[in-house]
């Protein structure tokens, strides 16, 4: 499984997929199925879904929110710590990238999603002390969420 995952993230990273086509869509379909698989592999398709949404254009951007959107519909208070990570690292994209900044907030109205605010840290500090007894090391999502706060 790490080996497909290396090699998806590879041609992304290659910047060999960035437009809505087969196959890119192909490609996120494997990274989801491998996202479905094991909970200890979410982190990494998680940053391999995100590194999708940073490099690929507008179309394709939209594609990837429609097909993610099932994995942070529900409250911030009820996503799990890999869910919060995904749903982060698409406001920091939303923040720095004001193409896509535009798709997120369309796809935040049409999710009745609300958008990240401080206040909201303490609601899901219970998904963070969870994910470090499961799994005790940094998760990826803490690193990000600090980031947020600190250039909020």
């Amino acid at each position: 499984m790490f080996g497909k995952l290396f090699g998806y993230v590879s041609i992304i990273r290659a910047g060999l997929v960035k437009k809505n086509d087969a196959t890119s869509q192909d490609l996120l379909e494997r990274v989801l199925v491998l996202h479905s698989k094991k909970h200890w592999l979410q982190e990494l398709t998680i940053e391999t879904i995100l590194s999708l949404v940073a490099l690929g254009d507008s179309d394709l951007q939209n594609h990837i929110l429609s097909k993610i959107q099932s994995l942070i519909s529900n409250p911030l208070e009820t996503l799990d710590v890999n869910q919060l990570l995904l749903f982060i690292g698409l406001l920091h994209l939303a923040k720095s990238n004001t193409s896509f900044k535009k798709l997120w907030q369309k796809f935040l109205l049409d999710s009745s999603l609300d958008e990240f605010d401080l206040s909201k840290i303490d609601n899901i500090s219970t998904q963070l002390l969870s994910s470090s007894r499961k799994f005790p090391k940094v998760n990826f999502f803490l690193v990000e969420s600090a980031s947020l706060i600190r250039f909020h």
